[in-house]
């Protein structure tokens, strides 16, 4: 797994790649839409114009002019539909059903058209996501391991301490701690039962 320091200028040069790229298509397409609304608008003047001239032979000749502004308009829509429109619904579904888990990132080689080189772009940074994923998985995991075992030490340690305090070390019997701990708690029970209490007390001594 490479670390962050050599991932982060990856990151950065396929972002700003992308970037470029969407920027290129935001100054392409409206260049092709507005050319072909121009002929559209320009076909349809000079049809009315034509209309209006009032003479039926220079109706009929000018009107293969207007038609073929119409049809390179038609063809310059369609081959803006075919080559961005189309790309560009299947890139924001498929990114959809990636990110939802439904289709694999290799999806993203499929797409052609005018987005051909976004694709592999969003694909490494949608491989390199995952990547980082899998290492915040692997390293929380560690973390959570680690923690478990030093936590199960340290109250095995405090076990050893407590049983150490409350016990002799020469004959492991209670000591005095334990005996000024628990004879209270003796003392009202009994009194709430009403029984005796005995106490036996050895001085090894």
């Amino acid at each position: 797994m490479p670390p962050t320091d050599t991932l982060a200028p990856i990151r950065t040069i396929s972002r700003n790649s992308a970037m470029r790229m969407v920027n290129h298509l935001r100054a392409v397409v409206p260049v092709i839409v507005m050319i072909a609304m121009i002929g559209a608008a320009l076909a349809i003047w000079w049809s009315v114009w034509s209309l209006a001239s009032g003479a039926p032979q220079g109706r009929l000749t000018s009107l293969p002019f207007p038609l073929a502004i119409m049809l390179v308009a038609a063809v310059l829509w369609l081959g803006h539909y075919r080559r961005w429109v189309l790309p560009a619904r299947r890139l924001v579904h498929t990114i959809r059903q990636i990110r939802c888990g439904q289709a694999p990132i290799d999806e993203l080689s499929h797409i052609g058209g005018g987005l051909g080189g976004l694709a592999p772009l969003i694909q490494e940074l949608f491989h390199e996501l995952r990547q980082q994923k899998l290492a915040m998985a692997q390293l929380e995991a560690e973390v959570h391991h680690r923690i478990a075992v030093r936590t199960s030490a340290l109250q095995r340690q405090i076990g050893s301490l407590r049983q150490q305090a409350v016990r002799d070390p020469l004959t492991g019997l209670y000591n005095r701690r334990m005996l000024d701990a628990c004879l209270p708690g003796f003392i009202q029970r009994c009194a709430a039962e009403q029984i005796d209490l005995s106490l036996l007390a050895i001085d090894v001594d």
